[in-house]
């Protein structure tokens, strides 16, 4: 059955509005690269050493690498842009868990349930540690936790190699099998992703559980339908991107990084952010890909 005219217009408005605002993602995404280097730079006390300069530029040098690789690279298939590219794929994504970050955020804090973060020696430390955590992270929480029973699922009838593939991109090598306990596993590793953002001396405050929870849904359901790369791709956004385009902020305005998100600059991003994940999600809802 051909779709209406009314459901047939929808889909090209929010299929273009999606494209554009993915596109700006990207490029939010691949300017937010050299701007941490500015933190290092503009470093006062906790001033980086050398050690601090190789550990960030192999991390630079990785996260390059994954972007063009998924810019450019074989994982990018037919259809449009902003589905068929990884890059793409993965600024979609940053954006819807942007919008249920806010969302959360927001309906806790009208609850009186606030999200502290940890403090930090300097802002070159917070950097490292955002840089890190999202490579850390995905290893730890989607292909240990995930992929590897998805893998051992998929031992059972298939080569050893094609196993072994499946921890790189879950859905691509096991297309439907397995998909109650692909949720099953999404879910229990988000829960735990959740509870151990706020355990231990240094951890964030209990009000993140929820907010890492849902995004550690979100990072697993990218990494179960999409690939390891654009799960490390989404994770980084979250953590690096917004952290160097606010600390820039922060700098150019002369205020603090809590104060960076309320100033117009920082404020006009989060309204990009969310404005990207509801055309994403607006995307979904209307069929343009079952993701």
């Amino acid at each position: 059955m051909r779709p209406s005219a009314a459901r047939g217009a929808a889909l090209r408005a929010s299929g273009a509005a999606h494209t554009v605002l993915v596109a700006a993602l990207v490029g939010l995404m691949l300017a937010s690269l050299p701007l941490g280097a500015q933190i290092l730079l503009g470093a006062g006390p906790g001033a980086p050493d050398p050690w601090d300069w190789a550990f960030m530029a192999a991390l630079w040098a990785s996260y390059a690498a994954m972007a063009g690789i998924a810019l450019l690279g074989p994982g990018a298939g037919r259809g449009p842009w902003a589905w068929a590219n990884p890059m793409a794929t993965a600024a979609g994504w940053f954006g819807v868990l942007i919008a249920a970050s806010v969302a959360i955020e927001a309906v806790q804090s009208s609850q009186g349930i606030e999200i502290v973060p940890p403090e930090y020696a300097s802002d070159v430390e917070r950097l490292e540690s955002a840089t890190l955590a999202p490579i850390v992270e995905e290893l730890a929480f989607r292909v240990l936790l995930v992929g590897a029973p998805l893998a051992a699922f998929c031992a059972r009838r298939a080569p050893p190699a094609r196993a072994l593939r499946v921890l790189l991109h879950p859905h691509a090598w096991l297309g439907g099998r397995g998909a109650r306990l692909a949720v099953a596993l999404v879910l229990a590793s988000a829960a735990l992703f959740g509870a151990l953002h706020t355990v231990g001396d240094g951890s964030w405050s209990a009000g993140k559980a929820t907010q890492a929870g849902v995004a550690g849904a979100i990072l697993g359901w990218a990494y179960y339908r999409h690939g390891i790369l654009v799960a490390i791709l989404v994770h980084w956004a979250t953590n690096y991107a917004v952290l160097s385009v606010l600390q820039s902020v922060a700098a150019a305005a002369n205020v603090g990084l809590g104060a960076a998100s309320s100033h117009p600059a920082g404020a006009a991003v989060e309204v990009l952010l969310v404005a990207s994940g509801a055309a994403t999600a607006a995307a979904l809802a209307l069929g343009h890909r079952h993701s």
